[in-house]
């Protein structure tokens, strides 16, 4: 069993969603930061029936375009990139030039 550093939980209310529990119901929490049920505030406390939704990761949504399965192609616009890097061998020589010059 492969071990999943970003596990998370989101708040689910199962009946009728008290005020304290409004602002974070859905929102992803890794395990060690999430809130103990009932939520400090809770009106039904003594019949709370919040529970917690499990998910591998704390992301909703990808972040790239690669880990939603699009190619990526690069960055089409024009190179801005006025300095040579800073490693010395790529001060050592001039760029190769191609094509008919």
């Amino acid at each position: 069993m492969k071990k999943l550093p970003f596990r998370a939980v989101s708040v689910k209310s199962k009946g009728v969603r008290c005020a304290a529990v409004a602002p974070i119901e859905g929102v992803r929490f890794l395990c060690s930061n999430a809130p103990q049920l009932p939520v400090k505030g809770c009106e039904r406390a003594k019949s709370c029936k919040c529970v917690f939704v499990h998910h591998d990761e704390r992301r909703q949504e990808p972040r790239r375009d690669a880990d939603a399965g699009i190619a990526g192609f690069g960055y089409l616009g024009a190179e801005r990139r006025t300095r040579r890097g800073r490693r010395s061998s790529d001060r050592m020589r001039a760029p190769r030039k191609f094509g008919n010059t």
